[in-house]
């Protein structure tokens, strides 16, 4: 009987270690955490940034992990590299351009991470990376330290070319850096 308990026990041990080592090993190569640090785009006139967990919580200013955030006040977004964080924080933004303002969203988010709605749809979407927009209403993305402007206009916002792209489709109005 002590001998099949002992098996039963070792049994399990060994099961527990390999599920931790899975996890650790998924949780290493999760696009949550690899990322190109030059990635991101404009979305309604808004700066968004995938980034690594260390950057989207040093810029989200967060007291707890947070995988992504809106700041207003500077039209920033940051998301880790997930699909479904990302579009969460378009949504930030699109509410937020809508005039809705901030508190409602404040509120579904808590309601939806005292759900567990939150981590689960981020844990279903774990192996596939961001995109690079938010759909309707991206100007223009960017990654690898080069520009891509998809929509100069978008409402009442625009694009602005860059002092060497002016200065090139420009040549008799060109500015002096």
């Amino acid at each position: 009987m002590k001998h099949r308990l002992w098996n039963s026990i070792i049994c399990d041990a060994k099961k527990i270690a390999l599920l931790m080592t899975l996890m650790l090993i998924s949780a290493c190569t999760s696009p949550l955490w690899w990322h190109d640090p030059n990635r991101g785009f404009i979305y309604r006139g808004w700066s968004v940034n995938v980034a690594d967990q260390a950057t989207v919580m040093r810029e989200c200013a967060a007291a707890t992990t947070v995988l992504g955030c809106v700041v207003p006040s500077t039209m920033t977004a940051f998301s880790v590299n997930n699909p479904y964080v990302l579009a969460h924080e378009c949504h930030h933004i699109e509410a937020i351009m809508n005039n809705q303002g901030t508190s409602g969203e404040r509120a579904k988010d808590i309601i939806l991470t005292l759900l567990g709605f939150n981590d689960l749809m981020t844990v279903a979407t774990i192996l596939f990376p961001a995109p690079n927009n938010c759909g309707d209403g991206t100007m223009a993305e960017w990654t690898g330290g080069k520009t891509n402007v998809t929509q100069a206009n978008y409402r009442n916002m625009q694009v602005l070319p860059t002092i060497e792209e002016w200065n090139r489709l420009h040549p008799e109005k060109a500015m002096l850096r």
